[in-house]
Formats: C-alpha cells, sequence, structure tokens
C-alpha cells in the first residue's frame, strides 16, 4: 500500500507502507521514482498495484503534477496528466518512456492542477480487454468517472511504421519450449523473430528467413519457424532475440511450456 507524500519542500512524491495482515504496518518508506526536471514534475496519487497476469510485476499510473504552467482561466496554478511506471519489487520503479500515458486531450476542463488521476485497479472486461477507470474534471461541475480500455498486456508497445525498424533483446536465459508473442500488425505488415547465439549470430534453423512473415493481431501467438516451435534445445543458453517490424506493434513476449 502506498501514499503520497512530499519529500521535504522540494517535490511531491511517493512512499508506501506494507503490511501481510492488514492489521500490522511496516514503514513508510520512499519509493525509488525517475523524474523529469524540464519542466520539474511532481507524483501525486499513485495508483500503484501488482499486476495480476504477471509474477512479481508491479505498475503505476501517478497523476503528474507540473507547478510552473497553469491552465486558461484557471484560479490555481499548475497542471497534471497521467504517467505509467513499472517495477518488479514495487520500490524502485522505472519509466519506459517519459512521455505522458494519458494526455488532458481536447477537454479543456482538464487542462489543470488536479483535473485526472486514475483510481487503482484492473477489471477485464471481456477477452483479453482490460478497463481502467479515472476521474475527469475534478473540481468542476462536470466531475465524471471515465473508462479506459486496452489489450491485455498492452500498456506499451514497440512500434515501427510501414518504413520499419527492428530491435535485438539483451543476453537473456529462459525456460520453457516456446515463444508466445501478443502483437498487432495492419494487413500489409509484418512481423520477424530470429534467435541468435552468444555471439549475436543467427541460430540455424531459428533465423529471420525461417519465421516469415508473421502478421495478423494476437495476444499469445506461438512463434514458429519453418512450421516448427519447439525452443527446448536452446532452454538455458545464453540467447537474444531479433524482431524485425512493419507497421506493427509488439507488446510483449514470453517463454512458455507446451
Amino acid at each position: 500500500m502506498d501514499a503520497a507524500g512530499a519529500r521535504g519542500a522540494a517535490n511531491r512524491t511517493v512512499r508506501r507502507f506494507t503490511s501481510k495482515d492488514f492489521r500490522n504496518w511496516q514503514g513508510p518508506e520512499w519509493v525509488e521514482i525517475p523524474f523529469g526536471t524540464q519542466p520539474r514534475e511532481q507524483f501525486y496519487t499513485s495508483a500503484a498495484l501488482p499486476y495480476p497476469w504477471a509474477r512479481n510485476v508491479y505498475l503505476m499510473f501517478p497523476m503528474r503534477f507540473i507547478l510552473d504552467r497553469s491552465g486558461r482561466d484557471w484560479p490555481y496554478p499548475g497542471l497534471s496528466d497521467i504517467c505509467f511506471l513499472s517495477s518488479r519489487d514495487g520500490l524502485r520503479w522505472e519509466r519506459s518512456f517519459r512521455e505522458a500515458w494519458i494526455r488532458p486531450g481536447m477537454d479543456q476542463k482538464n487542462w489543470h492542477e488536479r483535473s485526472m488521476s486514475f483510481g487503482s485497479g484492473l477489471v477485464e472486461t471481456a477477452p483479453g480487454e482490460l478497463s481502467m477507470y479515472m476521474i475527469e474534471n475534478y473540481r468542476t461541475p462536470e466531475a465524471h468517472i471515465r473508462r479506459m480500455t486496452l489489450r491485455k498486456d498492452g500498456f506499451i508497445s514497440v512500434h515501427a511504421s510501414d518504413l520499419g525498424g527492428e530491435f535485438t533483446t539483451h543476453p537473456l536465459k529462459f525456460e520453457g519450449s516456446l515463444l508466445r508473442i501478443n502483437y498487432s500488425t495492419s494487413v500489409t505488415g509484418s512481423l520477424g523473430v530470429e534467435v541468435l547465439n552468444d555471439f549475436s549470430r543467427p541460430v540455424l534453423g531459428f533465423t529471420l528467413k525461417d519465421s516469415g512473415e508473421i502478421f495478423g493481431d494476437h495476444l499469445q501467438q506461438r512463434v514458429r519457424w519453418n512450421g516448427r516451435d519447439d525452443l527446448s534445445s536452446l532452454e538455458g543458453q545464453v540467447i537474444r532475440l531479433r524482431f524485425v517490424l512493419r507497421d506493427a506493434d509488439l507488446y510483449s513476449f514470453r517463454f512458455a511450456q507446451r
């Protein structure tokens, strides 16, 4: 469980209390957040939670408060939007990107210092669909709750335009016998996957040519190389994955047992 606080006089940030039984509590302790400085960021209402569909993954959707800018015709200083952070332990947080996750948008009643904030929680409202709930237009007579939806595991993606792009993972070891990907392409787009060895050379039988052009929209698509999806011969070895995309988004990948 966490709470917003002011660390000294300089910054609003987040601290947490922990409990195993909701009776005895430890803390508070400040969490580690990489803040931006131009303009200076502060965080309110963390909306932090463990992600139910991945072990030891925590997500945070804080209200980002900027004191140095103000909305038009509004009596209080500051502006706010929603950011996205992730963590493996709930204490040290990472920002995969510093851009806003949810912008105020065209509704001018969201352009003030406390206009938008998420509640804590994720609800699976349809197969493959997650819903979150946020307050908009706070401090106004039109204040209301809005439902936001996204695909499962679809908080961020690696995106490539029609011009194409690629990336290679850090070295990794895996347990399992197959690779599943959460991805989406256009009807002309594609995605390819290549397995590299510890020397960053393609592994025979698992090259980009072997994977062919993968296209469609799936949450847990098995990756096949020439019709073969068995990766058990590489289990426990140091490998890298090379993804080549065109007009496509890759949201996540994971190794799994058959």
